[in-house]
């Protein structure tokens, strides 16, 4: 392979582009973590618990990291046990967001199963977006000895700049989200 100084004219400039397209992958493309936890709820019934995950409403204040703003139901179905519903909110300056929520309780008492998959973009320039993306499974159950215990599955999928940042440390970052989610429960009593 000749080096930079010796290429000339549009060898240089396919160099360049093959740099560039490189440079821009790194950004834009996206690759899964997941983290799968369990936490116990001792002062909560699997219902209770499910019912607020399966909140839009609660994940603005539970998690100040996506910068939720006003938001608005955008669709909804339900039946006698099971709803879902998808979201449109705001994140910021021209960031958008999308979420779709959906819980389902066909095993209730005993089991509850919620999902949330959310979803916002920012834009950079022109057409070009930067874009978060998330996948949370939860299942409630109830706890030997009472209350309720959690077991959440998280997939993000994060780009090459925020695994090496450390921003898409995914076991970390649901951690706190499950501390929020115990304080807020037993702030309601």
């Amino acid at each position: 392979m000749r080096s930079w100084s010796r290429l000339r004219g549009w060898d240089r400039w396919r160099a360049a582009g093959l740099v560039a397209a490189c440079a821009l992958a790194t950004l834009w493309l996206r690759v899964p973590v997941e983290s799968r936890v369990e936490a116990h709820f001792p002062h909560c019934t699997p219902t209770r618990l499910a019912h607020f995950l399966a909140d839009f409403s609660n994940h603005r204040r539970l998690d100040p990291r996506l910068g939720i703003g006003s938001w608005r139901i955008e669709d909804e179905v339900s039946n006698y046990s099971s709803w879902e519903y998808g979201v449109s909110y705001e994140c910021g300056i021209r960031c958008t967001g999308r979420a779709r929520v959906s819980t389902h309780d066909e095993l209730a008492p005993r089991e509850h199963r919620t999902r949330m998959h959310y979803a916002h973009c920012t834009p950079w320039s022109g057409i070009l977006q930067r874009c978060e993306e998330a996948e949370v499974e939860s299942v409630a159950k109830e706890a030997p000895g009472g209350g309720a215990v959690l077991q959440e599955s998280a997939r993000i999928w994060c780009g090459a700049l925020q695994l090496l940042s450390g921003a898409c440390r995914v076991r970390r970052l649901r951690d706190v989200w499950l501390r929020a989610v115990a304080e807020a429960l037993r702030a309601e009593g």
